[in-house]
């Protein structure tokens, strides 16, 4: 089976639990523009630990900015990737929003690859 599009995913990730079969999407997504994705699996883990794994292999050193509210059932969150918080210029930022942590940091990270920052 063809592995959904970036916005697909993110629609995905948007309005439902992050199960391995989504994440593993994900990262196949993600690995065709950063190929150490592809090391990295949910197998049951930490959703969060995963996502921000799969950022500091994608692009280790850029800053991670989170921002939000802890609300039941799920909180709202909002995910920054930046080469850089010293500056506003960076060419390429990655924004993402989700219930939790885990789902606003790959959102971000999707959006990331969708606007073709590639290693």
């Amino acid at each position: 089976m063809a592995t959904p599009d970036i916005d697909t995913l993110i629609a995905q990730l948007s309005g439902g639990p992050l199960e391995d079969g989504l994440f593993a999407d994900v990262v196949a997504r993600v690995a065709e523009g950063f190929p150490k994705a592809a090391e990295v699996a949910l197998n049951g883990g930490s959703a969060t630990d995963a996502a921000l794994h799969l950022v500091d292999l994608c692009r280790p050193g850029w800053t991670i900015a989170l921002h939000g509210k802890a609300l039941e059932p799920d909180g709202h969150w909002r995910c920054t990737l930046r080469e850089t918080s010293s500056r506003d210029n960076d060419a390429f930022i990655g924004v993402g929003t989700g219930p939790t942590v885990g789902h606003a940091v790959l959102i971000a990270l999707l959006r990331l690859v969708k606007s073709g920052a590639h290693a």
